[in-house]
């Protein structure tokens, strides 16, 4: 199933929503945000409505205007492998420019006389840093932070998710 919401779809608007429907919106708008789709003022408020609906038409307008996540649980998207063909071509190019504009410095300083201390060591140095990163294939400080950010939803976070009473409603009023 692709869309973790498409049983959803087939419920009329007036059926009263289960826990279970509750949280799989919930989960879809965690994943949204995860993908920087929604700010996180707008995620909590629509994790208040989410866990306060009691039909499934109002899930549904929570989601309407997002995408539909694949459901990692029910259908695995395989990651891009550090082997393919097109990542091993992006990784040559990389480094291909890389040393091709260190070449063109040290041309530059031999140019000039090649006087002094040999200041191509700078770019090489840092330059050489990133493209051994991306060489190898180690995730960058964005990548790091969206997977902290996923992993901190599907451990879940007690401030967003917020109890509920018996009633299904939050313990605290709507603003």
């Amino acid at each position: 199933m692709d869309n973790p919401l498409q049983h959803l779809d087939s419920e009329p608007a007036a059926v009263r929503a289960s826990d279970a429907d509750r949280e799989r919106t919930a989960t879809q708008l965690r994943d949204n945000y995860a993908e920087g789709r929604l700010s996180f003022d707008e995620l909590q408020q629509r994790l208040d409505r989410a866990y306060s609906g009691t039909t499934i038409g109002e899930l549904q307008i929570l989601t309407t205007d997002l995408p539909a996540l694949h459901n990692p649980a029910s259908s695995p998207v395989p990651a891009r492998s550090m082997n393919s063909p097109s990542t091993w071509s992006r990784r040559r190019e990389r480094l291909l420019g890389y040393l091709l504009l260190m070449l063109f410095l040290t041309g530059i300083w031999f140019a000039t006389g090649a006087h002094g201390s040999f200041w191509p060591i700078w770019p090489i140095l840092i330059g050489g840093f990133f493209v051994a990163r991306d060489v190898l294939g180690l995730p960058s400080q964005r990548e790091r932070h969206r997977r902290r950010r996923v992993e901190h939803f599907e451990q879940g976070n007690n401030r967003l998710q917020g109890p509920r009473d018996a009633g299904g409603n939050h313990d605290e009023p709507d603003a």
